[in-house]
């Protein structure tokens, strides 16, 4: 599939004027001017990974799209089995699931009401499994990364996997085999794994300045914790420092959980450190980085001392 040039400054600020008006964006200005938010790094490994700098209005729709509406007039009269049978109809699925968000009376990002034909022509539909769909806003570049998504269930249920600032940051990662690298979805403050139910797999306590990304090696994903530091460049500007990867966060197919650290220093400048929230990270297991103080041992007392001593009760 051919994908969109990317839109130019003017067709960038045309769509966030044209969200602002409906209501949707809440973070526009944020998400537009920090680059590598959720998007993923540009690596020397993964050479074939555009910039992230783009932000969600990140593809022009042609002309061609244009003139035909993505969403089909018949759709706004479909009951909810009706959508549910056209989900995997290459010509309605996207129809189909705008049709369930709106029977559901959801409010997500990715699927303002009303919905212009500008945002709709970016709209995708990805089946994730036998049960289990996701509708959001196709990244150029990619047929398997959706920003702001939205999960539609067999039996039309629409869930909203994070709100507020989050999911206009979010980024769905479709693995090609969930049995080998499980379904993400992205933000800058946690990693979720996309099934039924969603499961939140690793979660910061403190970032320090880092997010996370997603990244490739050898063409093998990972997460990866990554500081976007400021460059000093000619004629005193700041400008946006290559990604700086702190940290990263492997997945073992057997374990069905991440690999990696916990805590660790993040470079100097800014200095400090991130940690993770181990209680809420339910799919990490620690290796490697910063291994904090152990718990003080307490000094072994035999039962009949204790006893003795009245800590027990005498029977």
């Amino acid at each position: 599939m051919r994908t969109a040039p990317p839109a130019t400054l003017a067709a960038q600020l045309e769509l966030v004027a044209e969200m602002t008006r409906a209501g949707r964006s809440r973070w526009v200005v944020f998400a537009c001017c920090v680059p590598a938010l959720v998007a993923g790094c540009s690596s020397k490994d993964d050479p074939d990974q555009p910039s992230t700098t783009q932000p969600a209005a990140d593809t022009q729709p042609t002309e061609q799209a244009s003139e035909k509406s993505v969403i089909l007039p018949e759709s706004q009269s479909w009951s909810c089995e009706e959508a549910l049978a056209k989900l995997d109809d290459e010509a309605a699925g996207v129809s189909a699931a705008v049709r369930l968000v709106q029977l559901a009376e959801a409010a997500p990002l990715g699927v303002p009401d009303p919905l212009s034909p500008r945002i709709a022509e970016r709209l995708r539909l990805l089946r994730l499994s036998d049960s289990l769909w996701a509708l959001g806003w196709l990244v150029a570049e990619y047929e398997n990364r959706l920003r702001s998504a939205v999960l539609i269930g067999t039996a039309g249920a629409v869930e909203l996997p994070v709100g507020g600032t989050e999911e206009e940051l979010s980024l769905l990662y479709v693995s090609d085999d969930a049995d080998v690298f499980p379904h993400l979805l992205i933000t800058p403050l946690r990693v979720l794994i996309v099934a039924t139910p969603v499961q939140s797999a690793i979660v910061v306590k403190s970032l320090g300045g880092s997010q996370f990304a997603m990244r490739h090696e050898r063409g093998f994903p990972y997460v990866a914790l990554v500081y976007s530091g400021a460059a000093e460049a000619e004629g005193g500007q700041a400008q946006p420092a290559e990604p700086v990867e702190v940290a990263r966060y492997t997945w073992d197919p057997y374990e069905m959980a991440f690999m990696g650290p916990v805590s660790d220093k993040l470079p100097d400048p800014p200095g400090g450190r991130f940690e993770i929230d181990l209680e809420q990270s339910l799919a990490l297991v620690p290796v490697g980085g910063e291994i904090g103080e152990p718990d003080p041992v307490e000094e072994y007392i035999p039962p009949e001392e204790r006893e003795r001593d009245g800590e027990l009760p005498p029977y």
